[in-house]
């Protein structure tokens, strides 16, 4: 039995996949409707982590691409949106450690952070979660 609200958790799927069709991010307005979707959907659902690991990744877009930050991030600066974004793909990779995205937007952030080695980590038990998944492979 799940330990969430399935509506709940289906709701917030539906906004974070909302977010995501903005990949790649092309423009403002993009970036602003992809930010706005992660937000909503862990306002939704706390524990729906991928969520948080996707607004990870958003952050560090948004730095690499120049993007302006939405008020509601209050980012304030580049450094600020990395901290930020290690903290949230932190939050996802500790929440949810069976999520592929969770661990490869974990070494995005560190990658870009320039963290190598925390990055190759990530990356490493990215494709170990990927290779679980796709042999069925019980944890």
């Amino acid at each position: 039995m799940p330990n969430y609200d399935p509506a709940t958790r289906r709701e917030a799927i539906l906004k974070w996949k909302e977010g995501a069709a903005e990949f790649p991010i092309t423009s403002q307005a993009s970036f602003d409707l992809a930010i706005s979707c992660f937000e909503q959907a862990r306002k939704i659902d706390a524990e729906y982590f991928r969520s948080h690991g996707w607004l990870s990744y958003s952050y560090v877009t948004g730095v690499i691409d120049h993007w302006e930050f939405p008020e509601s991030t209050a980012v304030t600066s580049a450094d600020d949106a990395l901290s930020k974004a290690q903290e949230l793909a932190a939050e996802a990779v500790n929440g949810d450690p069976c999520d592929f995205d969770n661990h490869w937007a974990q070494g995005f952030v560190h990658l870009h952070c320039g963290d190598l080695a925390a990055a190759e980590d990530s990356f490493k038990e990215a494709r170990i979660v990927k290779e679980r998944e796709r042999t069925h492979r019980c944890w």
